[in-house]
């Protein structure tokens, strides 16, 4: 990757990243200081030529190269036929959505400043047809203090409100007719998976956890047979760990994918052949980095992705599975001297004298 010669001593910086899939091992990286990077998968030989799609593991050897150079992305999200990123930028102060061609590299603003504050942007998803991006923003006018799901056509126009109250980035059946959602509710310390229609109409929950131990607010995921949609479920808490749960749209039923528990999970997605589920997550407390991994459906086996020191987090696919999308963080350190006699004060950081 080409990366900035030069770059703060410390701090984060924020750019996006694209991911190429090749037949051989490899992540293509530079060393490189605080970078927050949206990172995008393409399968190389085997889907040019249509060869069947690889089992274990599809996503093995990545070519990763930077979409954006701002240094202030924080979400980002991949269109259905993979040519198209949205993504919240911070560059004017403000929490703005973009839209990023990939094959040419222009962008255009489509919601400007207009997100409210959300330490994880505005959780953004393309519509199953690509034509809207749908985001979560801040009900500010109504003085709830709650988040409320928008739509805006992906060439810009008027945001519509379609629901309130909703607490995690929203998923689509396959035909795109309805879309899934995570919603809190602190009056019956709950969370509950809702399903509804794609304006937001017919909302019925499906399933219901005691919010201690039970959902996430990550976004689940809606499997290519409209049957069944992934969720993170289990203790957020420190010492807490989770696991994924894959629930039955009609009858709410739950089912664990494989015995393997994390002590984070982040958003995932489905492999286009369901038999897998591509997602981020850090592995235990020691984890200092969520990682990309996928685990086989129904089976369970883990498969680990990425293994590296950055930070991975906003991940989504396009529709065939061929680009992965995702913010890659990484963090800037310097190694400081002072001359002997003068004290230093560094709150959380080790220090020692040389001899």
């Amino acid at each position: 990757m080409s990366w900035p010669a030069t770059a703060p001593p410390g701090g984060k910086d924020a750019a996006a990243t694209l991911l190429r899939k090749v037949l051989r091992w490899g992540t293509y990286a530079a060393p490189v200081s605080g970078l927050v990077a949206v990172v995008l998968g393409l399968y190389g030989v085997a889907f040019v030529y249509d060869w069947p799609f690889p089992r274990r593991p599809p996503l093995e050897g990545l070519r990763i190269a930077r979409l954006t150079f701002t240094g202030q992305v924080k979400d980002a999200a991949i269109s259905p036929d993979g040519k198209y990123a949205a993504f919240v930028n911070l560059d004017s102060g403000h929490l703005s959505v973009w839209v990023y061609q990939i094959a040419t590299g222009s962008s255009a603003l489509v919601v400007p400043d207009d997100i409210g504050p959300w330490p994880w942007g505005a959780r953004l998803t393309f519509s199953s047809d690509g034509t809207y991006i749908y985001y979560e923003n801040l009900d500010s006018r109504e003085g709830t203090g709650l988040y409320g799901l928008y739509r805006v056509p992906m060439v810009g126009g008027t945001p519509r409100k379609l629901i309130s109250d909703v607490d995690s980035a929203v998923t689509f059946s396959p035909d795109g007719k309805r879309l899934a959602f995570m919603r809190n509710s602190n009056e019956r310390s709950e969370v509950a998976l809702i399903v509804a229609n794609s304006d937001g109409s017919n909302e019925r929950p499906i399933c219901v956890h005691n919010r201690e131990d039970g959902f996430t607010f990550e976004a689940p995921a809606w499997s290519p047979d409209s049957r069944q949609i992934a969720a993170a479920v289990g203790h957020r808490g420190l010492l807490g760990r989770q696991r994924i749960e894959v629930i039955a749209v009609d009858t709410g039923r739950e089912t664990s994918v494989g015995p393997q528990t994390w002590w984070f999970l982040g958003r995932m997605g489905w492999l286009p052949d369901g038999r897998g589920l591509v997602f981020v997550a850090k592995e235990n407390t020691s984890s200092t980095n969520a990682q990309i991994w996928q685990v086989d459906f129904p089976s369970g086996g883990v498969h680990r992705v990425t293994n590296d020191l950055a930070n991975y987090f906003c991940f989504t696919g396009s529709a065939d599975g061929g680009y992965w999308i995702a913010l890659q963080e990484r963090v800037a350190s310097s190694l400081w001297a002072s001359p002997k006699g003068i004290g230093l004060s560094l709150s959380g950081l080790l220090l020692a004298w040389t001899a």
